[in-house]
């Protein structure tokens, strides 16, 4: 859905048709009532002890409401068909190449 909106979103900048406009709200408007409804859904199947605890609520509200979050993915890249996932390579690498 959201590729979708922004494909349409993209084609209404391009060429500034009304009938492009109409497509592009629709399907935000469709986008941004999806969203609120799994908003819903996910508050109402939360586990109630992490609404309890204030530091397991926040952690577990904050995410939804903030689009600020912690990033905890890895960074994994190929170098010379090898891939590295280490932090100590992925630094390593990352030294060479800012350092050069």
């Amino acid at each position: 859905m959201v590729m979708t909106r922004s494909r349409l979103k993209n084609k209404f900048l391009k060429d500034k048709k009304v009938e492009s406009k109409i497509a592009y709200q629709r399907q935000r408007n469709l986008c941004v009532s999806s969203f609120r409804k799994e908003k819903i859904k996910y508050f109402s199947n939360m586990n109630i002890k992490n609404v309890t605890d204030n530091k397991k609520y926040w952690r577990t509200v904050k995410p939804a409401f903030s689009e600020k979050g912690v990033a905890t993915n890895n960074i994994t890249l190929v170098e010379n068909n090898e891939i590295i996932s280490s932090d100590k390579e992925v630094s390593k690498l990352f030294n060479i190449f800012f350092a050069t």
